[in-house]
């Protein structure tokens, strides 16, 4: 459990941080996607719908309290298809993948023993707390759209599926040698700095007024045209950025995919060395980013391998999960699916 807790992990995360999109609870038990003979009800399903409108809204900058703009945004299209269908499907793909990884630790002899329970029992009993208690936890549940005892079966899935990932790293079947991991840091992780105006509370979340955000844009603008101009970054940043992490990070952020918000990401990775971005907005605020480069030394490998070895084995788990998907059956139910359109 100690090499793929990560996925456990998240799933907890999302629950202490439930309640940022709207969703009406699913207490409909009827399988909305099949793997060969293993059903994953509606109201398991339902927190895959969740991540996938979540992540959606997330990458395309459109705030998740909002609703007006969600539902305007899930009635567009992309490539010809609407966002909701879009994110439905790939919330069938995620069940679908979890269904394929469980059914073959079944098929493996994995086994949920009494300590497994015991330890979900106080893993569920440590969320309730961390909510402030069962009504709380149930609430945050019900913003998921799912029920306590959906959550707990889909826990206990995910569970199991974590053994099996523990078998196949300890037997070699997903093994990774240094030197995949070496590579893995060096092909996947960068370095960069920002300057960052906000346009939201760093505090409360709360966006700034129309006024406010205008201004910040046009000091944004105003300090790009000076960095363009031959004006020293570092000097702008350390005077400018609003950045509360600046304090903690002087020297700028070292990270992978995955880590930082989709727009921020996407921009610092597709720039070179030393080069600056233009204005990029996230729901933070207003960025400028610089690329910095980023020196693999035996104390950054030491830092990072652990991640990196968890992600290599990862990217073999799923590269397995895609042949062993292709000897199963996979079925998603239209009319349940409908549910999770509206």
């Amino acid at each position: 459990m100690k090499k793929f807790g990560k996925i456990l992990a998240v799933m907890t995360a999302v629950v202490m941080t439930a309640g940022v999109l709207t969703s009406c609870v699913i207490k409909n038990t009827n399988p909305a996607v099949r793997v060969g003979d293993t059903d994953m009800p509606a109201d398991e399903f339902a927190y895959y719908v969740y991540i996938q409108k979540s992540q959606s809204l997330q990458e395309a900058g459109v705030s998740t309290s909002d609703e007006s703009a969600a539902k305007a945004y899930w009635n567009e299209k992309t490539d010809g298809k609407k966002n909701i269908d879009i994110a439905v499907d790939k919330a069938v793909d995620e069940a679908a993948k979890l269904l394929v990884r469980y059914n073959k630790a079944l098929e493996m002899g994995v086994e949920f023993t009494a300590d497994d329970e015991s330890q979900l029992a106080s893993q569920i009993e440590s969320m309730k707390q961390q909510a402030g208690g069962e009504a709380a936890y149930q609430n945050q549940l019900k913003s998921l759209g799912t029920t306590p005892t959906a959550f707990e079966s889909l826990y206990k899935k995910n569970m199991i599926v974590n053994k099996l990932m523990d078998k196949l790293a300890e037997d070699g079947t997903i093994a990774v040698t240094d030197d995949e991991v070496k590579d893995y840091i060096k092909n996947n992780y960068i370095k960069a700095e920002h300057i960052l105006f906000l346009t939201q509370d760093s505090n409360t979340g709360e966006a700034f007024d129309d006024e406010t955000i205008a201004q910040k844009k046009q000091t944004a603008e105003d300090t790009l045209t000076k960095i363009k101009n031959g004006a020293n970054f570092e000097e702008l940043m350390n005077e400018l950025s609003e950045d509360t992490g600046l304090a903690s990070y002087p020297d700028g952020y070292e990270f992978t995919k995955g880590q930082m918000v989709p727009q921020f990401e996407e921009a610092a990775f597709a720039l070179g060395e030393n080069e600056v971005s233009g204005i990029v907005e996230t729901s933070y605020g207003y960025h400028i980013i610089k690329r910095l480069p980023f020196e693999i030394t035996d104390e950054k490998i030491n830092e990072y391998k652990d991640d990196a070895k968890q992600a290599c084995q990862s990217e073999k788990f799923d590269k397995l999960t895609d042949e062993w998907k292709t000897q199963t059956e996979v079925k998603s139910f239209k009319s349940i699916l409908k549910t999770f359109k509206k």
